[in-house]
């Protein structure tokens, strides 16, 4: 039996070889983002941080410790832009990255919170343009954002919680939507809309071990999956004001 079994484990592991090795193969053009996302581990084997797909071809890597540092790569898996958004926050001692997005003018959207003494915060999105260069702060302050979307019109949405008001009470919105040139325009699902007793932006919650939040706009609709409560929600853009 032993024997037998030790054959089942040769077997299996050279046909594991024999797949990486066509994988290798691979000519990446409009590929599946798996295969995308193997060409680049492939390329820096020592990767490390959160992933994720950019709409506009891009896979976009957060390392969160730190100070913490974006990396951008095009679908063949070359490094195209590196950003350390630290040194972009004057008196910033701590900082925490939510999300990046890439807009389809080029422009790098990146959300931010940051901490300058023990008790003050402050929060934004700092937008760079394609060389890498700041071009602007928005604040977002008391607002937090976890997530980031873009409508057709180059509206930004984003997905967080007001820090004054969440251990107040429950009548603030989760979503706010920016024009493109940062001014804030409407606000979307209130936190009252889930039970009290419930936390709708953790990443783990009932039936749901751990999985990230999605947030994203397609076409004319929005889709919110929150693992903190189990619960997908889609809307049919414009989402008009505060409650749903």
């Amino acid at each position: 039996m032993k024997r037998a079994f030790l054959w089942v484990v040769i077997l299996v592991l050279c046909m594991l070889g024999r797949t990486m090795a066509g994988q290798r193969k691979l000519t990446i053009g409009p590929a599946t983002e798996s295969h995308r996302l193997f060409r680049v581990w492939l390329r820096d084997s020592h990767l490390a941080g959160v992933f994720k797909w950019d709409r506009n071809g891009f896979l976009i890597r957060i390392l969160r410790e730190q100070p913490p540092l974006i990396f951008i790569y095009d679908w063949r898996g070359h490094l195209v832009r590196q950003i350390a958004p630290m040194g972009s926050f004057p008196g910033a001692e701590v900082m925490s990255v939510g999300d990046v997005v890439l807009t389809s003018g080029g422009s790098i959207l990146v959300a931010v919170t940051v901490r300058r003494t023990e008790n003050e915060y402050a929060s934004a999105l700092l937008e760079y343009v394609q060389s890498g260069d700041l071009r602007r702060i928005i604040k977002a302050d008391p607002f937090v954002v976890k997530k980031m979307a873009l409508d057709s019109d180059g509206n930004i949405w984003v997905l967080g919680y007001d820090w004054q008001q969440m251990g107040i009470g429950f009548d603030w919105p989760m979503i706010r939507q920016l024009s493109p040139d940062g001014v804030w325009l409407t606000s979307a699902l209130l936190r009252s809309f889930f039970p009290e007793n419930s936390t709708p932006l953790n990443i783990a919650g009932p039936g749901v071990v751990v999985s990230d939040i999605y947030f994203d706009i397609l076409k004319d609709s929005m889709y919110v999956w929150l693992p903190g409560v189990n619960q997908l929600i889609t809307r049919i853009l414009p989402v008009g004001f505060a409650r749903w």
